[in-house]
């Protein structure tokens, strides 16, 4: 749309024409007579005689499910319900120490089916296990440095006087 300006008539540029747009409604549908029928592809008495095959799928599922009893049959339900497109159930929650008596049995199985040997007991008699004293390396002038021997060095010291001049006196 071109709007005339003083500047533009001075020029001598001329406005488009207007164009004008009408608004149309749609037309609406026409009613079918009554007296006609529908086409002969969509009656009902052609669906009925052709099987739907969703139906018999479902019929053979079903009679195959009837032969299973208790949990069988649950599961087979519950399979099948998963692959019509619905969440499977979550799985049963276990207690964290079961699970893990659970591992230990199996390493054990494991372990007495690879080494039958190793489940016979030992000949070795009275010998003790664990019976090793922990002691400290004691190497080098650093690891000891900034520890007080309470008996050489420390409060026993001070009160017999080793380790100072003979003119001082005891605490």
């Amino acid at each position: 749309m071109f709007v005339a300006t003083k500047a533009s008539r001075q020029k001598g540029i001329a406005p488009n024409s207007h164009v004008s747009t009408t608004f149309h409604t749609r037309a609406k549908k026409r009613a079918v007579p009554e007296g006609t029928e529908p086409p002969p592809a969509q009656t009902k008495s052609q669906k009925t005689d052709l099987p739907d095959m969703k139906k018999l799928r479902y019929e053979i599922i079903k009679f195959g499910t009837s032969g299973f009893s208790g949990t069988c049959k649950e599961n087979a339900n519950v399979a099948f319900m998963v692959s019509l497109g619905a969440e499977p159930p979550k799985k049963k929650r276990k207690n964290y120490k079961e699970i893990l008596m659970e591992k230990k049995k199996s390493d054990q199985s494991q372990e007495s089916s690879l080494n039958p040997e190793k489940n016979l007991p030992s000949l070795k008699k009275g010998t003790k296990t664990g019976a090793r004293k922990n002691r400290k390396d004691v190497k080098g002038l650093l690891n000891v440095y900034g520890q007080v021997n309470m008996k050489s060095e420390g409060w026993s010291a001070l009160q017999s006087g080793v380790g100072r001049g003979r003119d001082q006196t005891p605490i």
